[in-house]
């Protein structure tokens, strides 16, 4: 299988958890603005999208969004023996996990982050955002507060997700808008190796590819 995943951007999720299951995938980084590849193909040729994170299958098939993505990673994880980064289906936690998703992707990442980066979007718009970002913070701070993962007892999909989300709102200097409760669970999720070396290499890349 291979990844494409731009530098700092939602897929770094996937590329975490890649990492964290030791799932063969082949990782190859994209240039999201000027949708190339790293050997300056034209992205669009690999995803017609272009948006990453694109999975390619074995067999040449694409899956795109990060959600679809990241339950897919996990069952191919499950299937190499690295199970539990995504609960049985039917389950509580799978149910809570699919909720976890939705509002990481609908309320944070697409709500609030997507248009403070957007180089394009109006200041009014970015200030709007912002004032959302802070109470959609305090959600998942209510969650995290006294608890060591969003989802049942060990590190998932969803912790992959936020990990991204929160290491942006942190790397960016937008910060956790005094969103309380979120201290110790965002510092084992930065302490976890898989973190860093995800950090580490996108960090490099980003100088190259943003």
């Amino acid at each position: 299988m291979d990844l494409y995943y731009a530098p700092m951007a939602c897929s770094f999720a996937c590329h975490l958890l890649i990492r964290e299951s030791s799932l063969p995938v082949n990782l190859i980084p994209v240039a999201l603005l000027r949708k190339q590849l790293d050997t300056g193909a034209d992205y669009f040729s690999v995803a017609p999208k272009g948006q990453v994170p694109v999975l390619r299958f074995d067999d040449g098939r694409l899956l795109t969004e990060n959600s679809a993505v990241l339950q897919a990673l996990a069952r191919h994880a499950a299937l190499e023996g690295y199970g539990g980064y995504l609960p049985n289906p039917g389950t509580v936690e799978h149910d809570e996990l699919l909720e976890w998703l939705s509002f990481i992707g609908t309320e944070i990442h697409k709500l609030c982050l997507y248009p403070l980066f957007q180089r394009d979007a109006p200041d009014a718009v970015k200030e709007w955002s912002q004032g959302l970002l802070a109470g959609r913070l305090q959600t998942v701070a209510d969650r995290v507060a006294h608890r060591p993962f969003l989802v049942g007892d060990r590190f998932s999909v969803a912790d992959a997700y936020l990990a991204w989300a929160l290491m942006l709102c942190e790397q960016s200097g937008v910060g956790f808008q005094g969103a309380k409760g979120l201290d110790a669970y965002w510092a084992q999720t930065k302490a976890r190796p898989a973190f860093g070396e995800c950090l580490a290499l996108e960090g490099r890349l980003y100088k190259t590819l943003a």
